[in-house]
């Protein structure tokens, strides 16, 4: 239990460390951002723990970019800040909560833990292997320091640490699930047959007098809004990339500090212990006694840690303490470990903890690395490094050029850009440019609009700058019937083809209640029938709402009973025929526990957002 709670937090840890790499923020450029919050002015109070207005902004761009992501067509307008910055204050004051209540309560995250996983992570590595440089590089590029980082990751390792030992205190009892598993796991089974659209759209025919007559009785749903074509000019490290030659002399030598730091980190070693607590009465002789005489004989490690080892961290896991570099080293190890290799065990080691039996899981040496191999990672750390280095210029420069031009094409000639054309859109956005709220906002302002000016330069992602200029507006119209006939023609298509699949669908149901067999009933409408034996509410052969459907009779619907889905793109009519309950007995044993562990998951979830919710009524929470 104590190793399945280790590795949870380090498991989410990880996915955190990553997180805060991958995720883009939308600032003022990396300068503003070099000292973590340092500046920054408060924006909430949570029990006295203070919430920067650069840790809100930086969480809506984070929730931004993963919707973004996400959800390509996203309604741009629920992506502005005031549409992001509750929730993201919400959830920055929950983890506030967390981590407070973790202190107080004395669990605490070790640095130890901490630099593990950061020796770890691939994206601290070059090689394969940790890259201080490579660790300090990724940081400053985000605005951290090591100090700030290590600080912010530390604070989501201590509130994961208490949130994780809250829900895996959930239990499910016996009953409950019982009680759960008669409605989860019954079985069912039933006939069907689909009436497609596509099936009476043949029958459909559309006349020009029912498209115009469409169209008279709904011109206001074909109007289009006012709508702008945009000029723009995007601004990013990418771009300045090609802009940027690499020194020879400039790679050789971030190669040799690469291999300096390669060199400087030496052997590291993956290593298990058996520790026996030191007694000031040598009471433990015996016990360490009886473990150096089983290791002789040749017993199992990893066992004899469970069985004997005080050092309940790292028993259950075998005794596995992870992986050490020589800095990292606990105290007193070093000198045991030289000249011991891989799946050896040292000679016993005295600590102020007590006696520790070493085993030497796996060794690795200090990697000697080749110049031609890391010479492509190297020209695009530095290439990435100048072009972050000159983009402040650039943008200054890109500023300058285009305060109050006739056109962005002499700008971006200048500067060796590219003038881009936007698709129309409106003032509600859209996809591509318009995609970004704040492209949308500036498109659509006075001096863009009406007098023609060029917006200012907008930041509408990590080091993302983009300045519009309207190209052409297209004003609020209604378009001519020829414009839009065929896609009122398909509309007309589509709703003669549903009545009839509905007229259909409707009298072979009334066949049916009437007593005639399913299968009899289709006959002369030359329609297969499809079986479905035993099936359960996460079936996927057939569609989800005939599921759905069919598992929302009762179960003590007198059977058969029958019905219509009307889904999407076609109809099923249906008879349900038989209905069987499953309960935990009739399960495997690894059913049953996979039943067990995913009702206790949702319980789980269910105490945490509970805790949470209490932990918010007793706090005292200002939002400045």
């Amino acid at each position: 239990m104590l190793q399945e709670f280790r590795d949870k937090l380090r498991g989410t840890t990880a996915f955190i460390l990553v997180a805060i790499l991958i995720i883009p923020f939308a600032f003022w450029g990396v300068e503003s951002l070099f000292v973590s919050g340092g500046s920054s002015s408060t924006a909430v109070t949570v029990n006295g723990k203070k919430i920067s207005e650069l840790d809100v902004t930086r969480g809506m761009e984070m929730q931004r970019q993963a919707l973004l992501s996400r959800f390509a067509d996203i309604d741009p307008t629920m992506l502005s800040d005031d549409q992001l910055r509750k929730p993201v204050i919400d959830q920055l004051v929950r983890g506030a909560l967390l981590t407070l209540t973790a202190q107080e309560q004395g669990m605490a995250v070790s640095h130890d833990t901490f630099n593990e996983i950061i020796l770890s992570n691939e994206a601290f590595q070059s090689g394969g292997r940790f890259d201080r440089g490579q660790y300090e590089y990724q940081l400053a590029r985000l605005g951290f320091t090591p100090i700030g980082y290590r600080q912010v990751v530390m604070d989501e390792m201590l509130a994961n640490q208490l949130s994780i030992g809250i829900q895996m205190s959930a239990l499910v009892s016996a009953p409950q699930a019982q009680a759960f598993s008669r409605i989860l796991l019954q079985e069912r089974s039933y006939h069907y047959v689909a009436l497609p659209l596509s099936r009476f759209s043949e029958q459909v025919d559309v006349s020009d007098e029912q498209i115009a007559a469409y169209y008279e009785t709904r011109r206001e749903e074909f109007r289009e809004p006012d709508k702008v074509v945009m000029e723009y000019i995007e601004l990013t490290p990418e771009v300045i990339e090609q802009f940027v030659d690499v020194d020879e002399t400039v790679l050789r030598d971030r190669f040799a500090a690469m291999q300096q730091d390669a060199e400087n980190a030496g052997a590291s070693w993956h290593l298990a212990h058996i520790l026996v607590a030191a007694e000031k009465d040598d009471s433990n002789q015996q016990k360490i006694d009886e473990i150096s005489q089983k290791l002789a004989a040749g017993e199992d490690f990893a066992a004899l840690a469970q069985q004997y080892s005080e050092d309940f961290g790292s028993a259950e896991a075998g005794g596995d303490l992870g992986t050490f570099t020589p800095e990292s080293l606990p105290e007193g190890f070093a000198a045991a470990l030289e000249g011991v290799d891989a799946g050896e065990l040292t000679d016993p080691v005295e600590t102020e903890s007590g006696t520790h039996f070493i085993k030497v899981l796996d060794k690795s040496q200090a990697q000697t690395l080749v110049f031609e191999e890391q010479r492509p990672a190297l020209e695009q750390q530095i290439r990435t490094e100048q072009a972050g280095e000159k983009m402040a210029l650039y943008l200054e420069r890109l500023k300058e050029e285009t305060f109050n031009v006739d056109s962005l094409e002499h700008a971006a000639s200048t500067l060796g850009l590219e003038a881009k054309i936007s698709e129309p859109f409106p003032a509600t956005g859209g996809s591509g440019l318009a995609r970004y709220p704040q492209v949308v906002n500036a498109a659509f302002e006075e001096d863009v609009l009406e007098y023609g000016y060029a917006s200012e330069v907008l930041n509408v992602g990590e080091q993302h700058y983009v300045v519009v200029k309207l190209k052409e507006l297209q004003p609020e119209h209604l378009p001519e019937l020829a414009v839009v006939k065929t896609r009122i023609e398909a509309a007309l298509r589509s709703d003669q083809a549903r009545q009839l699949a509905d007229d259909a669908a409707t009298a072979l149901l009334a066949k049916i209640e009437a007593g005639q067999p399913l299968a009899e009933a289709v006959v002369e409408e030359n329609l297969d029938v499809q079986t479905v034996e035993g099936a359960t509410r996460f079936d996927m052969r057939a569609q989800p709402e005939l599921i759905e459907s069919v598992f929302g009779h009762p179960s003590s619907a007198e059977l058969p009973v029958s019905g219509v889905v009307r889904a999407s793109d076609q109809y099923l009519v249906y008879t349900l025929t038989e209905s069987v309950d499953v309960s935990t007995a009739d399960l495997s044993a690894e059913d049953a526990t996979a039943l067990r562990q995913s009702l206790t998951r949702q319980q789980a979830g269910r105490e945490l957002q509970a805790y949470v919710e209490s932990l918010e009524e007793d706090a005292k929470i200002k939002v400045r």
